[in-house]
């Protein structure tokens, strides 16, 4: 049974699926939903939706946290994870187990809000989502967007005939003579990058907003963020901060993580009782709205090397320097920093402040890492995906 493209009240419902394993999914997928919104008000009714809550706890958990734990904090344990899953049994596993996680929800989901055509924001929810399709008898159009732009996870293809975006050619090229793709399903756009990041501040407005952070608006100001879910090994930068004590302000994002930020702030109020008066210099933020100021604020990013990031720094012009990188996904992200000479690559944690302290005084160094980051940013057209997601198969 193939549903109406458009419901009673002569509208799309489009129904935008992703899973919290990773701030780049969920990010993506609420920036295209308020893109199509917007561009489309009185003909489509975007409906965002994580299938995982309220399920079975385990395998939640293992679909959810699971992924940030390993990926985050357990590097070692994740290189095996991922390397295992690109196994066909293991992926078949995972699918089953994602399936059982998902079905009840996402039948419901399907129903209640008349769902005419699915956007997938996560590889572990294509083959699921189309057993669930097939239960319900209903072959509403799906559309997967891969959110990793240029190292990509099998599983992200494993639908050989779905209409699917990417962000690169070289990601295109990839599924479709690695992988098998069928060429006319693959679709390339530009990177999903909310256009907040693309606006341009004064710098009054810019001295203006760290003032209302505590922070010295002559000094330089360093962001170190690793998205939405926390900085992995923040500690040990900070402490790295702290000693190397560069002529700079630093913000540090802790994302979603409550105890991080609780933690860091500790460390920066006892080095103030210690008699280091940093206090001011230094602010802990956790999960924040106002992303787009702050680095428009910033002279310097330090960052793990997420899509989502490294594509915001580019917009914002600002030079990277990535201190780490998600095995098996992030990596093209990185090389592609390096090749267009927009930042640096500082694995070693004692050389990173150094680094970042050395950068912010030589405004000439600086200036072209700026302007190298600019001619990286891509041409970021939301509205293009948004027009090709609203007119496939309408």
């Amino acid at each position: 049974m193939c549903p109406e493209n458009r419901t009673a009240a002569g509208k799309q419902s489009l129904g935008f699926l992703y899973l919290k394993s990773g701030g780049g999914h969920v990010s993506a997928a609420k920036s295209m939903a308020r893109t199509l919104t917007d561009n489309y008000p009185d003909e489509a009714d975007v409906h965002l939706f994580d299938p995982v809550p309220g399920t079975h706890r385990m395998l939640a958990f293992l679909l959810e946290e699971g992924y940030r734990i390993a990926s985050m904090k357990l590097s070692g344990l994740w290189i095996l994870i991922y390397d295992i899953s690109r196994l066909p049994f293991v992926q078949n596993l995972w699918n089953y187990l994602t399936y059982l996680v998902i079905r009840k929800n996402l039948s419901a989901f399907l129903r209640d809000r008349n769902i005419t055509k699915l956007v997938l924001f996560h590889f572990l929810l294509i083959k699921p989502v189309r057993y669930v399709l097939s239960d319900l008898g209903l072959s509403t159009p799906v559309i997967t967007v891969v959110t990793d732009p240029f190292t990509a996870h099998p599983m992200w293809f494993s639908q050989k005939t779905m209409q699917t975006v990417v962000f690169s050619g070289r990601l295109k090229s990839w599924c479709v003579n690695a992988r098998g793709m069928k060429e006319s399903r693959v679709r390339v756009f530009s990177p999903v990058i909310s256009s907040r990041f693309t606006r341009i501040y004064r710098e009054a407005e810019n001295a203006d907003f760290k003032r209302k952070l505590g922070l010295d608006p002559e000094k330089k100001l360093v962001l170190l963020t690793g998205g939405g879910e926390g900085i992995p090994r923040a500690r040990r930068l900070l402490r790295a901060w702290l000693h190397a004590a560069p002529e700079a302000g630093l913000a540090l994002v802790c994302g979603k993580d409550e105890a991080l930020k609780q933690a860091l702030t500790k460390m920066v109020s006892a080095c103030h009782r210690g008699g280091k008066n940093r206090e001011s210099e230094i602010i802990v933020l956790g999960f924040i709205d106002f992303m787009p100021e702050l680095m428009a604020a910033s002279d310097l990013v330090i960052a793990k090397a997420g899509p989502a990031t490294v594509f915001e720094t580019l917009t914002a012009g600002k030079p990277l320097i990535i201190y780490g990188y998600i095995y098996g996904q992030e990596r093209g992200n990185l090389d592609f920093i390096l090749r267009r000479k927009a930042g640096f690559y500082m694995p070693k944690i004692s050389s990173l402040a150094a680094l970042a302290g050395a950068l912010v005084t030589d405004l000439g160094r600086l200036e072209v890492l700026g302007r190298n980051s600019l001619h990286a940013k891509p041409a970021s057209d939301l509205d293009a995906l948004a027009g090709f997601i609203f007119s496939l198969n309408n």
